[in-house]
This record gives structure tokens, sequence and C-alpha cells, in this order.
């Protein structure tokens, strides 16, 4: 928003500009600020999770020099065994020595009003203050609020303070030195001598809040209380916690008349004791802190000791019982529920001192019991009526990513909120997952403010947007008695509902007195030519069932919204959408079901056998695993480690078309597999002779190589997963021949082709035994070992990495970087990565987005550092001579050999393969054919500790060799981690780093990196992007010690296979850029164009496509080659010719990509100008890498010297 004000040139109160800047990590960004108060700047920053540790050594130094600046923070957990995007408070406890002020707002409004408090504090006070609030539950929700005016803040801001502060920032005209070293003598008297100021903040604070009460009529202090006067149970928590616990407090006393409290904390450093005491009634028997954190090794979590030490330091010591608990442990939900659960917990006669609220803990017993409502424990006991205030309408939505539901319920609470007087709240909860992922949309709307900070447990309505949810998830949990449930589904018929819903769901709707209706949104939204987006089709139900709007003035704000919608987009695009309004309330239909629902037959479960799949998987994959206990999941997983093969298992069954192919047309050139980013269609070859009648037409195979066995009639087919296939039309775009088309998800076809697809993964891999060469097409018989990731419909990454399997096998170590590929190739509880016949399969890991070089460096080294002690072991073994390591295996085994059982002689047949071995020790091939053979004859075999048997025994894992790939995206290798990145080029490690150049911060939304073109809009850079594009391929092939290649799949993919076997081959590190069109780009055609669009990339010049291998510069060859030669703007163009179409421009591809024309429908000229700087860019670069092949060819020989050069020797008969 900052950045966006900031393009359109709005002003401050100041009438300035505010200028804002990307840097290139979070730390990178507090060192900027550093700077930029040093000299007298007031200045404000953004972030959460890990970046906030990034940013701590420069906090130390705002603080302690005493520089007013504020951090504003989406409270992340800071990944653990896992990451995650959810809430705790680990990322802000590790801030708190830091010596910043601490504030904490608990929803919306308070963000806007407490974070106005934090720039006027550290103003007043100039000590910086993080601002922070929970990541998610409360950054990403919709709020109606109250802004504050600009008039309050010109009132209260501390104008002299703000004055005298700049008189002793940095100036050449009154220099001083700051920073310097600091000896014994003065270090602590200087931070004592602070030390008042710090201790000043909660009197200011305090003042500033009463101040700010008194302007605009929202009153707060440094702790708030809540509840009964005279409370003798209370609690004390901050953030969204406090304000659900508030919602209920006052609740429990309005109507239940019961004696309970909440403290919601607001300044949490300095912490105020002394506040705090004074909030408490003098009633208080029982104090219970809620800490949004787990620190296992600590004897408490902070809040917890903060309190219990101002209690301890008081007169109020001994008159209450001071109890801790923790909840909402990476955003664990904590709703009105579990709260009562507190209070009771507080009054039992032995209460859990230190317990956990929100999860069934069995392993360390501590967590309190629990009962949700609408569950079945609850519609056997009577439960407490839930706090929200009544007339309150609570709507959920169960959508599908892509589709639109989002859009339309962020829509729906602005024209809700906007038109009405009443109060709105949207709280969206989203899956990893790029396409076709969950979302689900949790709006309130009602007549008071809403504090329930906390998802929807009894909804009014229920709209599930996808059919297949109603057996992935059970969207009927929540549905209160006699309330609304909107299914869009293809069951139009009493008949095919009976047949299609699970017996778990009717029995809550006919137990329930539901009011069921039933739309085909997606056949209508294909009628209207709207695709898959039937957001309009399912706000209209919304609008016409659930009565938060009269429907004759609901109708009419969503159509002046379409208009606004949809207006750049076209009229046609407008009048479809608000066409498709009025034929909605046409085809919505009511279900008149019958009573017997109630009681449906309960099927038994379906398990798959296997524990993790069934108790872990299964749970999270159904949204039930927070109701799981804690022994459910094994000491792997919580380690962070999970099993891959394993994504197979979803079927997720998305797309609303998918591909059929035609046998009668195809030339069996295997591109449509290819460029499957899901490996979603594969070639199959059969052998009538040896396999199961296939119940599929084929077509005989064609091309085969002359050492193919012959006299065999070995067919050949396409077969397509249509449960797995995300319907990107990928695969049709990229046939020629037109042997594919797409056919509706829901049809007969998508039963028959999901039986034909497990009848081909029964069948033996012949294609790999007949096709052996490394070439596209027979690539694509061999198994990919990456398969049904969830990366976007169409995107271009893992079709890069599924290559990379095909080609090098098995034995991959990926260290891959937090992004889109952490994403898609990395996100719980399923894993895409492929196990082959054998169990081998590559094994993947993510550290964090800031350090994936570093950890891949030193996966490569602990890697090559074990396999040489596993050949000196080897070496020792065979009497080749002891080397360092083997003298000292052979002295341990020596001092323990008399308690060591008797080592077995070494089995007959193993010396030669071992010898062997030891010559292909660094090939794939070879010593993966050793390895097998050495393991099958280690079976059985025992050694003493620490021999060199022993030694080979224990690391049979290693015998075969290895490769490392370190993988992620631009904003990691340009951006964060450029100087691991520049280590490891610098090093001699022999690993491959692999970057998916999408020039943009894919994962985030969007940001502009290091690698953005000049002329891009980008958020953070609305006005478009100033410079040009870091040449990091450049950058590698200049340290001349390196493997460089930069590739674009689309335009060349068997420069791209060239690329990887030669990075492979090559004895140091590799690079290799890929070019990878993103949904961020605005396409368009979308996605689905990604590899046109990849060769447009290239014939324009935009991007080069060029291999460079020093190797070949020791042989006398030149290093660089050229695989494109791109033009030049300012050289005549080449002749085209005849029936080729003309290679495209470079202002033909940018006119293909919105994040381009944004500008030029802003600001024509500007546009005009950032192309022709981009034009200009591309040709020099272009320039270079044609003088860098002149500069590179080897030198001719002079002729003296060839004279000189001896007569070549007679041939040997």
């Amino acid at each position: 928003m900052v950045d966006e004000w900031s393009s359109k040139k709005k002003k401050n109160m100041w009438g300035n500009v505010v200028e804002t800047q990307e840097l290139e990590s979070e730390g990178g960004v507090a060192g900027a600020t550093h700077g930029a108060v040093c000299t007298g700047s007031l200045t404000a920053t953004f972030t959460c999770s890990q970046g906030l540790l990034l940013m701590i050594p420069n906090m130390y130094k705002l603080a302690y020099e005493m520089h007013p600046c504020v951090i504003h923070v989406a409270s992340r957990l800071v990944a653990h065994h896992a990451m995650s995007l959810y809430c705790d408070y680990s990322d802000i406890n590790a801030c708190l020595p830091t010596g910043f002020t601490f504030l904490c707002s608990s929803t919306p409004q308070e963000c806007m009003d407490l974070g106005t408090i934090a720039h006027l504090l550290t103003c007043k006070t100039s000590i910086p203050v993080l601002h922070f609030f929970d990541g998610l539950r409360t950054s990403h929700s919709y709020h109606k609020i109250a802004p504050v005016d600009e008039a309050v803040i010109r009132e209260m801001f501390p104008y002299e303070e703000v004055r005298k502060w700049r008189e002793t920032s940095m100036n050449p005209e009154h220099p001083t030195m700051r920073g310097g070293g600091q000896n014994t003598d003065i270090y602590w008297q200087c931070t004592e001598k602070t030390a008042p100021y710090f201790r000043a903040v909660p009197d200011a604070c305090a003042a500033i809040m009463r101040r700010f009460g008194e302007l605009t009529g929202r009153v707060y202090h440094t702790v708030d209380y809540f509840g009964a006067p005279d409370a003798e149970d209370v609690l004390v928590l901050m953030g969204s916690g406090a304000a659900s616990a508030q919602e209920t407090v006052n609740f429990m006393v309005e109507h239940e008349h019961r004696k309970v409290g909440v403290i919601a904390i607001r300044l949490y450093r300095p912490f105020p004791a002394r506040d705090l005491l004074a909030a408490l009634p003098a009633t208080c028997k029982r104090l219970c802190v809620l800490d949004r954190i787990k620190q296992v090794t600590a004897a408490g979590e902070p809040l917890y000791l903060e309190t219990l030490a101002a209690v301890f330091d008081s007169d109020r010591r001994g008159q209450m019982d001071v109890l801790g608990g923790k909840f909402g442990v990476g955003g664990a939900e904590f709703n009105p529920c579990h709260i009562r659960a507190v209070f009771a917990n507080m009054q039992a006669a032995h209460p859990i001192r230190r317990f956990s609220v929100g999860l069934d803990n069995d392993v360390t017993p501590d967590s309190l019991p629990v009962v949700l409502p609408l569950s079945e424990e609850a519609l056997r006991v009577p439960q407490p009526p839930s706090p929200i205030a009544p007339g309150t309408h609570q709507a959920l939505f169960y959508g599908r990513g892509s589709d639109g539901t989002v859009g339309s319920c962020k829509t729906a609470t602005t024209l809700i909120g906007m038109n009405t007087n009443m109060y709105t709240q949207g709280y969206f909860i989203f899956d990893a997952k790029k396409t076709g992922g969950f979302t689900f949309c949790h709006l309130r709307f009602g007549p008071k403010p809403i504090q329930a900070e906390y998802e929807i447990y009894e909804s009014d309505y229920t709209a599930c947007h996808h059919h297949t949810y109603v057996h992935q998830f059970e969207v009927g949990r929540t549905m209160k008695p006699n309330s609304i449930f909107v299914l869009n589904s293809p069951w139009e018929t009493l008949e095919s509902l009976e047949r299609n819903l699970p017996a778990t769901l009717k029995r809550q709707i006919a137990q329930r007195n539901v009011r069921f209706y039933n739309i085909d949104a997606m056949k209508l939204a294909q009628e209207l030519k709207l695709g898959s987006h039937i957001n309009m089709i399912m706000q209209a139900c919304f609008f016409s069932l659930s009565g938060v709007l009269p429907i004759e003035q609901a109708l009419p704000l969503l159509k002046d919204s379409i208009v606004k919608m949809y207006s750049k987009k076209g009229n046609a695009m407008v009048q479809a959408n608000i066409a498709v309004i009025d034929r909605t309330l046409e085809r919505l239909r009511p279900v008149e079901y019958p009573k017997s629902w109630a009681q449906a037959p309960m099927p038994e479960p379906q398990l798959h056998g296997d524990k993790f799949l069934d108790e872990v998987a299964e749970p999270i994959l159904h949204m039930r695993a927070q109701f799981q206990p804690v022994s459910k999941f094994p000491d792997s997983v919580a380690r962070g480690i999970f099993p891959t093969n394993t994504s197979k298992i979803e079927k997720r069954g998305i797309a609303t078309a998918v591909p059929v192919w035609d046998p009668t047309n195809c030339h069996e050139c295997t591109q449509c597999a290819a460029v499957c980013p899901h490996a979603a269609i594969r070639p199959y070859v059969i052998d009538p002779a040896v396999d199961p009648a296939a119940p599929f037409p084929t077509k005989k195979l064609i091309g085969m190589p002359k050492d193919a066995p012959q006299g065999k009639d070995y067919q050949f087919r396409i077969q397509v997963s249509p449960q797995d296939c995300q319907g990107c039309t990928l695969c049709v775009s990229e046939c020629n021949v037109h042997a594919l088309r797409m056919h509706p998800f829901e049809d007969e076809q998508t039963q028959k082709d999901t039986e034909n697809w497990e009848f081909c993964q029964r069948l033996p891999n012949h294609g790999a035994e007949i096709f052996k060469s490394e070439n596209v097409r027979d690539i694509q018989f061999r198994t990919p070992l990456l398969e049904f990731n969830a990366a976007c419909a169409g995107c271009s990454e893992p079709t890069y990495m599924k290559l990379v399997t095909q080609l090098l096998g098995p034995q991959i170590f990926v260290a891959n970087a937090v992004g889109c590929s952490m994403v898609w190739g990395g996100y719980t509880p399923t894993s895409p990565y492929v196990k082959d016949a054998e169990g081998n399969g590559p094994a993947y890991a993510t550290s964090l987005f800031e350090d994936n070089a570093e950890f891949g460096f030193g996966i490569t080294v602990a890697v090559r550092n074990r396999r040489a002690n596993l050949r000196t072991a080897v070496e020792a073994l065979l009497g080749m001579g002891a080397a360092a390591p083997a003298k000292a295996i052979a002295a341990t085994a020596a001092a323990t050999a008399a308690a060591a059982p008797a080592a077995h002689p070494m089995p007959e047949g193993l010396e030669p393969v071992l010898r062997e071995w030891l010559t292909v020790f660094d090939d794939m091939v070879g010593s993966k054919r050793c390895a097998d053979r050495i393991k099958a004859m280690l079976r059985g075999v025992e050694a003493a500790p620490l021999t060199p048997m022993r030694w080979l025994l224990d690391n049979q894992d290693y015998i075969a060799a290895k490769t490392t790939w370190v993988v992620g995206g631009d904003g990691w290798a340009y951006d964060i981690d450029f100087h691991g990145l520049d280590h490891l080029l610098h090093s001699t490690e022999r690993t491959t780093i692999m970057i998916f150049d999408t020039e943009v911060y894919s994962n985030t939304g969007g940001q502009a990196s290091k690698a953005t073109s000049r002329g891009v809009s980008t958020k953070l850079l609305a006005r478009g992007k100033p410079s040009k594009k870091k040449e990091l391929a450049l950058y590698a092939m200049n340290l001349h010690t390196c493997y460089v290649a930069s590739v674009a799949l689309g335009a060349n993919k068997a420069q791209f296979i060239k690329a990887v076997t030669e990075a492979e081959k090559f004895n140091g590190p590799s690079i290799i850029v890929c070019y990878c069109p993103c949904i961020a780009h605005g396409l368009k055609e979308g996605l689905e164009k990604a590899q046109s669009q990849q060769k447009m990339a290239v014939q324009s010049g935009y991007w080069p496509l060029f291999r460079f291998n020093p190797d070949l510069a020791k042989k006398g060859t030149n290093p660089l080659t050229i695989d494109y030669q791109a033009p030049i703007s300012s050289e005549p163009a080449a002749p085209v010719p005849a029936g080729r179409p003309a290679a495209a421009t470079l202002h033909d591809f940018l006119t293909q990509e919105m994040r381009f024309n944004s500008i030029l429908e802003r600001q024509p000229e500007v546009a005009r100008q950032m192309e022709a700087a981009l034009q200009e860019d591309i040709d020099l670069r272009n320039r270079k890498l044609r003088r860098l092949v002149e500069l590179y060819a080897p030198a001719p020989v002079p002729k003296a010297v060839e004279a000189a050069a001896p007569a070549a020797a007679p041939a040997a008969q």
C-alpha cells in the first residue's frame, strides 16, 4: 500500500511523497534503516518470522543508539523442524533483548490505532518500536475499521522531540564519530546511562494512549482489563487471542454472572509490571498467563515469566496462584471452547499448572480437555451458547485456489461494509498448493463490532464450491440447525445426490434440518465462457439466500462491483458476469431430501494399511489432523522428516477438463509428456507377448533404435491420469498434430482413463529398456522421479526438475530454497519426489530462504567426505596402503578386537568388485552397478566395530556415487543468499546450482528481485523497475571456473538436456539459470502458453541461450557456445525463409505480459522510454556474448610453429 501511494505521488502530512526502497534481504533493510535514521530521517519497515531474525544485529544498534523508527511485524513462527505461514510469537520473543519497545495489537482496528501510536511513541522517546500482530489471523483478515484522521496525528506529533533528535544526527557540518569500539572501562557505564530513557517508555506510552483516546474515542492502556470488577479468575495474554478472550469473558460475566476477567497486554516491553498489578482486581485468586509460543528448554514461557516476576516482586505475592499455559502454537485454533477450558482448569481442585490448550497431548499429558460445538460429544451433552453477538451472520465458504472464491468473498465483505451500518469480518485459510488448493473463507456480518478472532464453528450459511470436497472435508461439521447449505455439483437429481453424497454429510443435513440447495455452477460458467471462474455465481447464491442484504439491494451492488472489477478486461467480460447473476437465480434449486438421510448407513473407513498414510497424511489432507493425539505422530515426523513417493495418494481431481489421446494423429514425439509439469501424461510401451491385454486403443511403436529387440510387436500409448492432471492444456498446445483434445472431467471417459492409468502403472517399463539415448523423446520413457506436485497449472519450474530426475536417476540430493520450489516440492504431508523400484529416489531437504547455497555446500562437502572415508576403508580392506583414516580405524580395531565378535572373512568374489568400484568411483552409472553387486555380497556379513569391513557395512548407502543439486528461485539466488551462492561458485566442490528465474519473488506475491528486468511493474515497484536485471550467468562465467548455462525449455529442450549432462560431468561448481514464466507475469493467454512465451523470449533476444564449459578451453576448444544467435536491434533483420513466421520482436514479447503492459496503460510515454532502455540492456548483453565468443576462441597456430612441427608417425600395422 505504501509503495502504491508513493507511485501515485500521494503526500504525507508534511507534503512529501514517502520513498520506498526494496533491498536484497531483511538484514539489508535493517542496515539501510540504521543508515537512514543516523542522518535524521524518519524510517519504518515491515517484516515477519525469519526476516525479523535477520534484523536482530541492527536492532541492538538502533535501540541503544536511541534512534526513532518502527518495525511493523505480522508475527509468524520461526522455522523449527518445519516452516509455516502461521502465527506464534517465536519471532517476537527472539528479539526481546534488543532494547526495542514492543507494542501488540489484537485486531485490525488495533493495528490501525496502535500502529499510529507506535510512530508517535518512538518519535517521543527516541526508542525504536516493534509493533506486532498475529500473522495471517490478523494481517490477512478483512474488517470494517475506522481510520485515524490525519488531524489527530498532526495534533499529537512530538515536533520538538524530533527536532532535538535530528540535531544529533550525522552531518559533515557538525561532524561526529559513532559506532566505534569500547573497552571494559566504559562499556557497562554507557548502557546504564541510557537505562532511564527505556524505563520512561511505559509512562510515555500511557500518556500517548490517553490523548489518543480523547481525540478518537478509542481508549487503550498499556494493559487493558475486561470482565467482572470482582473477578477471582483472570487470564493474561496478548494478540488475537486476547480479543477472543475479551468476547468470551464479557459473555460469561453478562449472561452467566461469572467472576472472571482478562488482561490484554498492549505494551510488552518494557514490561508494564506496575500497570499490570494496578489493573488486576483486588479479588483475584487465580491468575493464568497464556503464551503463544513453546519454549522446550525454558523454565517457563516469556509472558508467564514476566508476569510471575511482577507478582513475586510486589505486595500481591502469595495472594494469588499463578498458572501458565500455551495456546495457538503454529497458528492452532483458539476459540471460546478453549477459553472456557482454561477457566475450568483454573477452578479445578488440582489444576494442571503448566498446560497446553488446543491439542490432544497424550505424550506429556498436559493438555486440557475441550468439547467442540456440534461435535458428537457436544450433541450428547448440552454446551454453553456461543458468545457471538445476536444478529451476527456467520458464513463459511469452501473454495478452491484460482476459482475466484476468495476474491468474491472479499467483494461481499466490502459491499456489505461500505453500504450498510453492519460490521464485517473476513478471514481466509489457504492451502499452500499453487493451483487447486483449498481456500476456506470465514465471513461474519453483524450490528456490533466483531471480536471473534477465530474460525467459524457454527455457520448460518455454508457453501461448498466444489463437489469433490464433500469427500475430502467434513463440510457439514459446522452447520447450525436450520442453517443453509449450498453445493456446487453436477448432481442435479436427488438420485445422483443420494448416490454421491457421503453418509456423514447426509446425516448432518437431515439431523440438523438444514435447508439444502444445489447448482451446477461450473456448467453455467462454461456456458457463458467464464472458464472455471464460478465466483459470481456462488456470490449471487449467497446474497439471494443468506438474507444479509435484501436481494433487491444486493444484486445492483453486485452488478456495480462487476463493472469495477472487470472493466479492464472488456465489455464482453463485464456483460457475461452480469448475465451470470440473473441466470444463477434460475438455476439454483432446493433439494427435498428424505428423512432417511438422518440414519444413512456409515461405510467402513478405507485405509491404506500404512501407518504414516492412515494416521498422519490422510488426517492432514482431510483437515482432521488438529484432532489427532500427539502420540499418533512418529518421532521422524516430529523432527520434520516425511517419506517420499506419497503425492500419488492425493488424487485431487481438480481439472475441469483433461486431455484425451487420439492415436490416429499421434507421431509419438512425446513432447506432451516433456512439457507436463506434473508428470500426469506419459508415454508407455506395451509388449503384447508378455503384458496383459490392454483395455484401450494403442498404435504401433515407431522409431526404435537398431539395438532394440527385433521381431517384437511393440505398441505405443499416451496415457493421462485424470485425477492428477491440473487441466493446464500445455500438452495440447505443444501437440502440433492435434493428437490430444480436452474433454470434460465429469465424463465417463475420465473414469475409463483413471482405470487405464492404473493399468499402465502395473506395466514393466519397456520404453526405458528400448530407448536409451539422451534426447527429448527417449528420456520421456524413463519414469520421472517427480510427479503430481503442487505447482501452478502450467508452471515451468517442476518441468525442469522432472527432466533432471529422468536424466540423472535416483542418486540425487536436493537442497531446496524456501519459495515456490518448496511449496510444490516439499510441503507436508505428501512428497512429489518418487522412489524407483529399488526404493531409491531423490533425497529432498529445505533449510531456509537465506542460506540454501551454504546448506547445499554443506551437503556436498559431507557427501564427498563420507565417500572419501569409505574409499579409504575399502583401500585398507584391499591392502592398498593405509592412509590416515585407515590407520586410525586399524588402531581402534586392535584395541577392541578382544571384545568384538569374530569377523567373517571377505565374501568370495567381493575383492574384484571393490577394485572395479574404485575405478568407477565418481561414475554414477558404473558405481551404482558395482554397489548393487557389493550389497548383495555383504548380506549376512558381520565385522568388529571400527574395522574397514565394519565401515563398509555401515556406509553401504554411499557406495553409489551421488550428485547434489542446489535449487531455488531468483529471490534466493540473486538477492537474499547471493553471498552464499558466490561462495559456492568460488569453491571447487562438484555440485550443480539450478535457478528457477521467474524474475520476481513468485511465492510472496510478485515483488521485484535483482532478476527483475527494467520496466517491469511489480509489488514494491508499482512505478516500474528503473534499473537493469542482474546478469548472474555472465557473472558466473567471468569466474572461469564454473560450468554455466542459460536455458529456456520452451525454446530449446535439447539445449537444456545438454546443459544438465555437461554440468553433471563438470568437475567443479555448475550453475544453470532457467527461464520460468510465472503467473505473476500476467501472461495474456495464461500459463498454458508458457512454452511458446519462452520461445518468444529467446527469439526476441530477451533471454539468451548459451553454455560455458571451462573444460573445453583446456582441450583447445571455445568454451562458450551460443545456442541461439539473438538479434541486435540496430542491425538489419535476418531474412525470413519462405513459409516460416517472422521471429518475435521484443515489443511482441512485452505486449503478451501484464507486468510490462500495466505501465503502458497508466503512463504510455514512460513505458515507451523504459522499453527503449530495456532494448539497450538486451543489445548490450548480446553484444557482450558475441564478443566473448571471439575472446574465448582458441588462438590460431602460427605458420612457423606448424612448419616446425614433427611429421605424424606412420600408423601401426
